[in-house]
């Protein structure tokens, strides 16, 4: 479809009949603004339809403005620092101080290799129809590496190497793969969710939960406001960090049934390490801002 200012695309899409599709930077042509106006003006049909499209916008972002306002109520507070603006977040991962792609430390960050330590009551999994994590993605502070139990989230996979797994007091839970995974937060400005990519997850069918790693985003510039509940970085405030059954989350879905009581079984007192055998992977490249 030829729009009124020549281009090929929509009404509603263009930036000269809608100011919603105004970005930050738009500079209009005065020429091309006119004629578009005159248009409209000459067209009873085409001014009626433009209308319309007008009238259903202003809906629209008033809708997604209580949106907002409905999701910073219901965490406690309204975001206390400016938003970041960039659209799609990568997190890659942090390799260590004086290590290199080369050295073993993909997994293992110095010394300290424990990787989880989070502590779940078995009746509040079973008593409550909607508790357990089994399907989100926590954050937490003593991870070492990032985790997910969900391999249709993946968006890349690499097959792990024989001796990939992670260390449990009762056994090992096998890694099955690395790839990246797309997290959707919850940030004002995105009614629908900021999409953040973590890159190089482990893929465990068998862990209980999905982990994200502080330490990776604070080693790479994106910090933890406990205060407000939210992950910032120079840029702003990335998303909001709510509390879901005692856990701080990224990401929350609620559980399947059948997977509260596992839940509780695998995670009640255990901690994990993480065991590698292999080359790590090399950094995956982000296009917008990178999260290790």
């Amino acid at each position: 479809l030829t729009c009124l200012c020549k281009e090929i695309h929509q009404y509603e899409d263009c930036p000269y009949i809608m100011e919603n599709k105004r970005g930050p930077n738009w500079k209009g042509k005065p020429e091309i603004q006119k004629m578009v106006d005159e248009q409209i003006e000459r067209n009873p049909r085409v001014k009626g339809k433009i209308t319309h499209l007008r009238r259903e916008a202003q809906k629209s972002q008033k809708a997604k403005s209580t949106s907002q306002e409905s999701l910073a109520e219901s965490l406690g507070t309204k975001p206390p620092v400016p938003v970041s603006k960039t659209p799609n977040v990568t997190m890659p991962v942090f390799l260590g101080t004086g290590t290199s792609e080369n050295s073993n430390s993909r997994l293992t960050l110095g010394e300290q290799n424990s990787i989880l330590g989070v502590h779940f009551n078995d009746d509040s999994l079973t008593q409550d129809p909607s508790a357990g994590l089994n399907n989100s993605f926590i954050l937490d502070s003593g991870a070492t590496i990032y985790v997910c139990n969900k391999r249709e989230r993946f968006t890349s996979f690499t097959p792990a190497a024989v001796g990939d797994f992670l260390q449990t007091e009762n056994g090992s839970v096998p890694i099955e793969g690395w790839g990246n995974v797309i997290l959707k937060t919850f940030c004002p400005d995105f009614p629908d969710g900021r999409l953040i990519t973590i890159t190089q997850v482990a893929y465990a069918s068998d862990f209980p939960l999905s982990v994200i790693s502080l330490r990776h985003l604070i080693a790479y510039g994106v910090h933890w406001d406990t205060e407000n509940q939210l992950l910032r970085n120079a840029e702003g405030m990335l998303c909001w960090t709510p509390m879901r059954h005692d856990q701080w989350v990224l990401e929350y879905n609620p559980p399947d049934p059948a997977q509260r009581k596992e839940a509780a079984h695998w995670m009640n007192h255990h901690v994990y390490a993480a065991q590698n055998s292999r080359q790590p992977l090399r950094t995956a490249k982000g296009t917008a801002m990178l999260w290790h």
